[in-house]
């Protein structure tokens, strides 16, 4: 168990510092998200937490997932190897069965109308929805401001709020049904300074 925390640790370490462009490096433009991802995804991050709430799932048992795809042509980054992180992470989201005891909203962020994986996100999945941002200079930029935009009225309702990017490779083990979150709540609860942001 003791290697599994420090594999978790390490992934969000990793998250919290892969940032790839420095977020002072260009101009931010005022608008940023596509306006018809945003409405979807509200309108599906409503009703899941209504569900969950009528169902009487305790917030503790509620993860936010925010994963960043970044623009896919960023020269530094292997494209096998980002489609490959994306492709285990989205496994493991497609595994997550609605009946499962953990709860999850995953939210994937999207740099570039023209990404290649934006046809693979399972979008059909009622716990899964999607913003197009037209540009974000970093992945953490993306989450902070997420996380600003959907607000508290939203960000109170989860237990935990994880964010990752396509440098990210996992979760590896406990994929199904979203055994992986708990992992990362007792990393969290063990190791605060390590998961928090």
């Amino acid at each position: 168990m003791d290697r599994l925390m420090l594999g978790i640790a390490f992934i969000l370490l990793c998250c919290m510092f892969d940032t790839g462009y420095c977020m002072h490096s260009r101009e931010k433009p005022s608008k940023r998200i596509d306006d018809a991802t945003w409405d979807a995804t509200i309108i599906k991050l409503e009703n899941t937490l209504t569900s969950y709430e009528n169902a009487e799932v305790p917030i503790k048992q509620r993860s936010l997932v925010v994963f960043h795809i970044g623009d896919m042509a960023r020269p530094t980054d292997s494209l096998d190897i980002m489609m490959n992180n994306v492709n285990i992470f989205i496994n493991a989201v497609e595994l997550h069965s609605q009946s499962a005891t953990n709860k999850a909203f995953y939210l994937f962020n999207v740099v570039d109308n023209y990404n290649p994986i934006i046809n693979k996100i399972p979008l059909n999945k009622p716990n899964v929805g999607m913003l197009k941002w037209t540009t974000a200079s970093s992945d953490l930029d993306a989450h902070l401001r997420t996380m600003r935009i959907l607000g508290r009225n939203i960000t109170d309702r989860f237990n935990d709020i994880i964010c990752a990017n396509q440098g990210v490779r996992g979760p590896l083990l406990k994929r199904k049904n979203g055994e992986w979150l708990n992992a990362v709540s007792y990393t969290h609860l063990t190791l605060p300074t390590i998961c928090s942001v």
